[in-house]
């Protein structure tokens, strides 16, 4: 039977493949059929031929100008996840699956994924696709990109492990596990397995609709159309990206004209915006603002200390006050809106109950209402950073509402929060992550509660390690049902993050942008689809 894209997209989740055993798509920007599904073991015959798009894209014209938040910090995408998924943001990189608007996973680079056992994975890869300099990307060449990222982020190993043996041959790559791996696809559409081919001097070559022509660190990058990108090129020939932390400058900047796409403003310039005559966006956002507490360090390493921040924090007045109503309060790991499933509310507001806590703990307030056990104040910093204005906002609300339990509470600002979370140096900071970043939620519970690189000895626990490590191998979906949820009740009694907000994500583009629509895993923002109209 075949299975068109349109059809496939409605029946297969983002949270599980496992009544998908051979999940296969077109992969171009039709509805064409997709070659059958066959059962599992079914052997899948020689490489997908190409899908023919019913109209080319190109020539390319014209110049988009971007103001973002964070662009890269490298142009080699085994830098780490943060580079990929910027890089990837951008039109740049690509993997061999990505997530859809409704997070639903489908293959992109790949044509299709077949699993033929419990340890083995045959992909079949689309026979059109090429690297910037007209190579194909073959099995081969496939295969050389995974074990380039096994060894230059030793953080994939937990969906990808080591050991792994690859087979190469023509379009066809087989894997096999040293142990069960129940949604592969899933974890190759984290942009960290973004397919690459590295030339002498370390020079990096990508499948994106654009390439880079010039790059500054975390400052800008000018990138062109690939002329020969499947189905075209796209149809935009520049981009000229700049990073621009301040939410405001971003603003201003696209309400003056100085670009035409601005990402992450703030729900109250969305009149202003409008009044403008820009296209606004108010759109469903696949992530989560939050603080993050060292459980390592005083005085979170105390669980009353934790748990009574916790309950300090009134969610729903910073989604109103903070967000104008552009967000939901967040009492679970992830938000709920987007199509996760499962998600329990672990966490709630009560500052009558954290008064309590402290006062069973031996926290009990001195004479300037500051609490203190054994000579010690209950005081900490709230790490904060640029970029995010409404995080900076809620650092803000939140010294407010810790001290009105009689936590003394002060903001730091900090230049990089991805290097403050990977050294530890920090007793609570401010975070904001995509729950579906990586399409499945095994991804924020594997970068903020099992050791990773953004998890260095900050917090474990080792019944919450082992349920991850079984929920990454089992595709069994009621097993992993309990699984999560079991992981959630552990994370509820350890606190290890509190969770403030669901923002909305809010963006204004120029008139002159057509084909354009927020996608809510931002790790998509550009397709060669854009255009620029008179």
């Amino acid at each position: 039977m075949a299975i068109s894209r349109r059809s496939f997209l409605r029946g297969v989740s983002a949270v599980g493949l496992a009544a998908v055993p051979g999940l296969a798509a077109a992969c171009g920007d039709d509805d064409e059929p997709a070659p059958s599904t066959p059962a599992q073991g079914e052997p899948t015959g020689a490489a997908t031929p190409s899908a023919t798009a019913a109209t080319r894209r190109g020539p390319s014209s014209g110049t988009l100008r971007l103001a973002e938040p964070f662009l890269a910090s490298s142009l080699d995408a085994d830098a780490g996840s943060s580079a990929a998924y910027n890089l990837q943001s951008i039109g740049v990189a690509e993997c061999l699956a990505r997530f859809t608007p409704t997070l639903a996973v489908e293959p992109w680079i790949a044509a299709r994924f077949d699993r033929v056992d419990d340890l083995t994975w045959k992909i079949t890869l689309r026979d059109d696709v090429t690297f910037w300099d007209g190579s194909p990307v073959d099995a081969a060449a496939v295969r050389d990109s995974l074990l380039r990222t096994m060894e230059k982020q030793p953080g994939t190993a937990d969906r990808l492990p080591p050991g792994t043996e690859f087979t190469a041959s023509g379009y066809e790559l087989t894997l096999k596990t040293p142990k069960p791996v129940g949604l592969l696809p899933t974890h190759l559409a984290d942009a960290s397995f973004a397919i690459k081919k590295v030339l002498p001097g370390n020079q990096l070559l990508y499948t994106g609709p654009w390439r880079v022509t010039a790059f500054t660190a975390r400052e800008s990058a000018t990138l062109e159309a690939y002329d020969n990108y499947r189905g075209g090129p796209p149809w935009i020939r520049t981009i000229q990206a700049r990073q621009v932390a301040d939410t405001n400058t971003r603003s201003l900047a696209v309400q003056a004209g100085d670009v035409d796409i601005a990402q992450a403003l703030l729900p109250a310039d969305v009149e202003r915006l409008k009044a403008a005559g820009l296209t606004v966006y108010v759109s469903p956002w696949a992530r989560q603002h939050m603080i993050v507490l060292n459980v390592a360090a005083p005085p979170f390493n105390d669980l009353a200390v934790r748990k009574a921040f916790s309950l300090a924090l009134d969610r729903e007045a910073m989604a109103k006050g903070i967000m104008d109503g552009a967000a939901t309060p967040a009492y679970g790991f992830a938000p709920d809106s987007v199509g996760h499933k499962g998600i329990l509310a672990i966490q709630k507001f009560d500052a009558a109950e954290a008064r309590r806590v402290l006062d069973a703990a031996g926290w009990l307030p001195g004479a300037d209402g500051i609490r203190q056990k054994d000579g010690k104040k209950l005081s900490f910093k709230i790490a904060t950073y640029a970029g995010r204005a409404e995080l900076e906002q809620a650092a803000v609300v939140a010294v407010d509402m810790l001290k009105a339990v009689g936590m003394e509470a002060s903001i730091e600002k900090v230049p990089d929060i991805e290097k403050t979370m990977s050294e530890n140096s920090f007793q609570a900071a401010t975070y904001s992550i995509g729950s579906a970043g990586f399409g499945d939620l095994s991804r924020i519970l594997g970068l903020l509660y099992v050791p990773s690189s953004r998890n260095k000895d900050r917090y474990s626990n080792p019944a919450v390690n082992q349920a991850y490590a079984e929920y990454l191998e089992t595709s069994d979906e009621a097993r992993r049902h309990v699984l999560l949820e079991s992981i959630q009740q552990q994370l509820g009694n350890d606190v290890p993050v509190v969770y403030l907000f669901n923002p909305k994500q809010v963006v204004a583009t120029s008139r002159n942008v057509q084909n354009f629509s927020p996608h809510p895993n931002d790790a998509y923002r550009l397709h060669p689809d854009i255009r620029l109209g008179g």
